[in-house]
């Protein structure tokens, strides 16, 4: 079993391989008879809150060894604990099929997105007409550029009672972004409506929509329409941009 204490932290996996692992990973072996394998995984997802709220914070959160050696889990008897995971392992089984209906349709999202905001198709559909006959707008005339700015990693919590913070693509999620960091430090925020762009990184040209008020770090710049574009449409136009902005 394997937990990531670097980045992603707190994320198990079991290992069916030999592998070598980096210094961003510690690997759990030789386990006793009083833990099963299966449940040990699935203790560890309810252990990460609290790695994450001890871990160093910044762009990236980061534990040690020794803090998660002495962590603790519960240990019910063995019978107990690979009933737990049969249980667990059979919701995921059906999550997965889910997800892959999800996947299915987010290609044909994407298709169909596409075939709209390609000026140049050969599709005969009434939008493709209409954004072919549509005059065209430099984008700088329709939205307020707003750039992110660093916080140094001092002044990013997981208290949240702060105000959300994003540092980049990792935070994005089919419904926006997800909040894991805070911090009162930072003067560059998003609002409802923008649309958030990458612009540094292995993300770059990745994009989503923001759904709340949050600070972006310099990696993020927001786009904040004015009254000549619709704040959807201008998202799901910059989505089928993505490889032309990496």
């Amino acid at each position: 079993v394997l937990l990531s204490i670097s980045a992603s932290v707190g994320k198990p996996v079991i290992l069916d391989i030999d592998a070598c692992i980096h210094d961003g990973l510690v690997s759990f072996r030789n386990l006793t008879e009083s833990i099963d394998r299966e449940y040990l995984y699935y203790a560890l997802i309810d252990l990460k809150p609290r790695l994450l709220a001890k871990g160093q914070t910044g762009t990236q959160s980061n534990v040690n060894s020794t803090l998660v050696k002495r962590s603790k889990i519960p240990l019910p008897p063995l019978h107990e604990q690979r009933r737990i995971a049969d249980i667990l392992s059979t919701v995921d089984e059906q999550i997965q099929q889910t997800d892959d209906v999800i996947e299915t349709t987010k290609e044909l999202r994407r298709g169909l997105m596409q075939n709209v905001f390609d000026i140049n198709t050969t599709a005969k559909t009434s939008e493709s007409d209409l954004l072919n006959n549509a005059q065209k707008e430099s984008l700088g005339g329709l939205v307020e550029v707003i750039s992110g700015v660093h916080v140094k990693s001092e002044h990013v919590t997981h208290d949240s009672s702060e105000t959300p913070y994003l540092t980049g693509p990792a935070d994005f999620d089919h419904r926006g972004f997800s909040v894991t960091k805070y911090t009162n430090k930072t003067s560059k925020f998003c609002e409802p409506g923008d649309t958030l762009v990458t612009v540094k990184g292995s993300g770059c040209g990745n994009s989503t929509f923001a759904t709340q008020r949050a600070g972006i770090s310099r990696q993020l710049k927001a786009l904040r329409p004015n009254d000549s574009v619709g704040e959807r449409y201008l998202y799901y136009y910059l989505q089928t941009k993505t490889d032309l902005l990496s």
